[in-house]
């Protein structure tokens, strides 16, 4: 008689967690990324050693323009990483809840809990996946936000207390330089550096959770 081991929910949970962070493909989107920030930085050298103030000029404006939209696109990229990591945390805390009393305790099973996990830049208040995230936010819905922040309403105002924590300001060009460079890409092309916050954001959620689980005895 062939006898099948009962299925453990709460190891698929896990291995969906492991997935996410394991699968890589996070660092091939930004890498091209990195690169085309690179290729900015180099046009902007090469009009910089000629003579010419206004063709300087005009190459720095559209070359910083496009670095702050690369860098933008970087952040909604580490974003759909974020969300994925998120949903599967808050599943693993609705079927958890639908079995047990007692509530997980890694995180709660609310956005907010699971993003304020992790690691913060020195001084700051919020920690670099909770940066990461409202700065996607800010990329997507600036044109949408009223000009002065003070004024503004709605789910914008969180994002808008964030990225004022770390020197975003209302009408600047150069925001997300300034993202960037609070979470220590001063060069602007070392996106690997958003890839590692991401990774290790969701490695130690998942070695945590894992360690819950086993101090449960539920794996």
């Amino acid at each position: 008689m062939i006898r099948f081991n009962k299925t453990n929910i709460y190891k698929i949970h896990l291995t969906l967690i492991r997935n996410i962070f394991e699968d890589g493909s996070l660092d091939r989107i930004l890498q091209p990324i990195g690169e085309a920030i690179k290729n900015c930085e180099e046009n902007i050298d090469a009009a910089s050693s000629t003579n010419n103030e206004d063709y300087i000029d005009s190459v720095v404006d559209y070359e910083v323009e496009i670095i702050e939209n690369l860098l933008g696109t970087s952040f909604i990229a580490c974003q759909t990483y974020i969300t994925g990591i998120v949903s599967r945390i808050v599943s693993l805390h609705k079927y958890h809840n639908g079995q047990k009393p007692n509530k997980l305790t890694t995180t709660g099973n609310k956005k907010l809990d699971i993003l304020s996990f992790g690691d913060k830049p020195k001084n700051i208040k919020y920690t670099k996946v909770q940066l990461i995230d409202s700065f996607a936010n800010y990329f997507k819905h600036r044109d949408e936000w009223n000009y002065n922040w003070d004024k503004a309403t709605g789910k914008s105002t969180h994002t808008i207390k964030i990225i004022k924590s770390v020197g975003l300001k209302s009408g600047s060009s150069g925001n997300l330089r300034t993202a960037a460079k609070s979470l220590g890409n001063s060069e602007f092309k070392n996106i690997e550096i958003f890839y590692d916050i991401i990774y290790n954001w969701c490695k130690n959620l998942y070695d945590d959770y894992q360690s819950e689980l086993k101090k449960l005895k539920l794996i």
